[in-house]
């Protein structure tokens, strides 16, 4: 804790209102008090989090028999941490307990912008960070578009057969590896740099979704078409 407090811009550059802080008058605008956080802080509103989390992952899955994913920033277990040192703690955190108690597929994070993986107890710890546009990842990291892709039950590849009948898996793969370099640039996916395979599969899967004004043409955001893609080829393998 106290080399997060030392050598972390975080509790230099964030601010929360002063404890003691109080408007007497809600009729009168006073200045708001603020300082900074402290790991202390971070640690309780941890708490909190933690705590609403392990409630959820209690109540009985919405889908019966559905599978489990949780999603958050900071990185629930060291084991994908990559080298550990002295602020390891202020990124990922060791919820071991929590994943044990619960029957959890996969859990997604990023914050440390290290694409690494692990399994502990069955589930899947998988950071998915993008990082900053510029940001060289090492040839240790996992595949970014690999990485968010999640395999289907088993129990419903039987509803794919259609798609396995003709081979389109290299043609989306392609369209969502485009997609993923325009998310990652933020810039809009052109259509009409699309195979014909894909956009018959985003007009059914993003009718309704907002689509970008820009002058070359029609186009989607990139996120919508790495979510539709992701399903398709989840479905294909």
């Amino acid at each position: 804790m106290q080399s997060a407090r030392r050598f972390m811009r975080d509790f230099d550059m964030i601010s929360t209102k002063a404890p003691d802080y109080e408007k007497y008058d809600p009729d009168v605008v006073q200045p708001l008090h603020l300082v900074p956080i402290t790991p202390e802080d971070t640690i309780r509103l941890h708490g909190e989090h933690r705590a609403w989390l392990e409630e959820r992952l209690a109540t009985p899955h919405f889908a019966g028999q559905g599978r489990t994913f949780v999603v958050t920033h900071h990185g629930p277990h060291p084991s994908a941490a990559g080298p550990l040192d002295l602020l390891t703690p202020a990124f990922h955190s060791d919820l071991t307990d929590v994943i044990k108690q619960a029957d959890i597929d996969t859990w997604f994070f990023g914050h440390s912008h290290r694409r690494l993986s692990s399994t502990v107890a069955g589930t899947r710890i998988q950071n998915i960070s993008i990082g900053y546009p510029d940001e060289d990842h090492g040839q240790d990291e996992d595949d970014l578009a690999a990485a968010c892709i999640v395999s289907e039950a088993p129990a419903l590849q039987s509803l794919n057969e259609p798609w396995e009948q003709h081979d389109i898996h290299p043609a989306l793969e392609r369209d969502y590896a485009y997609a993923l370099r325009c998310h990652e640039t933020y810039t809009p996916v052109l259509l009409d740099k699309l195979s014909a395979e894909t956009c018959v599969i985003l007009r059914c899967e993003l009718a309704g979704c907002a689509s970008p004004i820009v002058p070359e043409g029609d186009a989607y955001y990139a996120a919508d078409i790495m979510l539709a893609l992701g399903r398709r080829l989840a479905g294909s393998r």
